[in-house]
């Protein structure tokens, strides 16, 4: 079963800024699915949908960005949670039948209409999350074969949905999707035979980063010398992370021409030679990563979908960050509150035992000692025999008697 969740501004109503979408035909806007390498993970899940939104310029409790406001935003920032059950084993099956596939007929089954509609579909994803997008997309193929589409109009359809890949061992270049793959040589989880060659590459350019077409593909490569940290949070928060412009220079780029097309007219198609220009426009060396998603923040327009002022984002980071530590401490609290009951619950069963398996003078006793029961009258309970004196004396009796015998 598949779990939708779209990504709202945080409030004392919903601290996360997550919500559950509960009837995927609601959606209609462009949207960026953000797919998580662990996707029955609440954290890897909630954590790859904010980094997607910061990719895409958003304010977050990461940084302010571009100032955008998510509430006002025009495209939706998506994630999704996958549990196996009968009829579906693997997350990309039923995220493709459930999900996508309604979403692509939603407009009806003419291609251009179609095509159209899978303008609106970006993905952001990270690690094995691109080996979910694989099967999403096989799935898909399967599925627009079976309703009547020819090879190439399968392809000219799902050409037109991005993918943007980090730390992936995916070769997205065989990929329909029209996509960005971003490669750090130094990350050890993803090393592979090919490795070797991307670093000779860098070494021969004397470049720390490297990208171009993936041969006829609609895919570009893009490698560079990072910090190595497979982690997508750590990617982020790298200030030097020189992939870090192009990255977001791309998300961008995919989620404005979605925009564009939202407003009618001919398809403006998505190509590789918008990617190649978007990167060339966010990679210098000689420019810090900072100064460079300044200028994309500066560039971005999105529709003209509203900021922040400097002054009101930096008010919302504190707002955001105070709403996390309250999630937390509302987590913590229940967590202390679960754990208490369960201990009442143990507590409870320990007395049962108590009184089940001992003397009512023992069962005194034990609760007396604790401090959990007050003698009537008075009655002093610790001075009688207990039960293991009793048994002690019991047992000294039958020794006596079989030693005389």
């Amino acid at each position: 079963m598949i779990t939708v969740y779209n990504k709202i501004e945080k409030s004392m109503e919903n601290t996360s800024g997550f919500q559950v979408v509960p009837n995927y035909d609601s959606l209609e806007r462009p949207f960026l699915l953000c797919l998580s390498p662990q996707n029955n993970l609440s954290k890897s899940i909630y954590g790859i949908m904010r980094e997607g939104a910061q990719a895409a310029r958003i304010l977050t409790t990461q940084g302010v960005a571009g100032r955008f406001k998510l509430d006002e935003f025009p495209a939706d920032i998506l994630g999704v949670r996958f549990e196996s059950d009968d009829q579906y084993q693997q997350a990309y099956t039923e995220i493709a039948d459930k999900f996508l596939h309604p979403f692509l007929m939603q407009k009806g089954q003419r291609f251009d209409i179609v095509r159209k509609q899978a303008r609106k579909i970006n993905i952001f994803a990270y690690c094995d999350g691109v080996y979910t997008y694989k099967g999403i997309e096989e799935r898909l193929e399967t599925s627009l074969e079976r309703d009547g589409y020819n090879a190439e109009e399968i392809h000219g359809i799902l050409s037109q949905i991005s993918l943007t890949a980090l730390e992936s061992l995916v070769e997205t270049g065989s990929l329909h999707a029209t996509s960005a793959a971003f490669i750090d040589v130094n990350d050890k989880e993803i090393e592979c035979d090919k490795t070797d060659s991307y670093r000779s590459l860098l070494g021969s350019e004397e470049q720390n980063s490297v990208f171009s077409p993936l041969g006829n593909s609609n895919g570009v490569l893009y490698i560079y010398r990072g910090n190595g940290i497979h982690k997508v949070k750590a990617f982020f928060k790298d200030e030097s992370n020189i992939a870090k412009p192009a990255v977001c220079g791309v998300v961008s780029m995919f989620l404005e021409n979605s925009l564009e097309n939202s407003l009618g007219g001919e398809l403006s198609e998505v190509s590789v030679n918008q990617i190649m220009a978007q990167i060339e426009r966010f990679e210098n060396e000689d420019v810090s990563p900072n100064e460079l998603l300044d200028r994309l923040d500066e560039a971005l327009v999105y529709n003209h979908a509203p900021r922040y002022s400097e002054e009101t984002a930096q008010v919302k980071m504190e707002l955001d960050s105070a709403y996390k530590l309250l999630r937390k401490t509302n987590q913590a609290f229940i967590h202390s509150l679960n754990y208490r009951q369960g201990q009442d619950l143990r507590l409870s069963s320990v007395i049962r035992g108590i009184h089940e398996f001992s003397s009512d003078v023992t069962f005194e006793q034990i609760l007396t000692y604790a401090h959990m029961w007050q003698p009537k009258d008075g009655k002093d309970v610790l001075s009688l025999p207990s039960d293991k004196q009793v048994r002690l004396s019991i047992f000294s009796n039958d020794n006596i008697g079989k030693e005389v015998d």
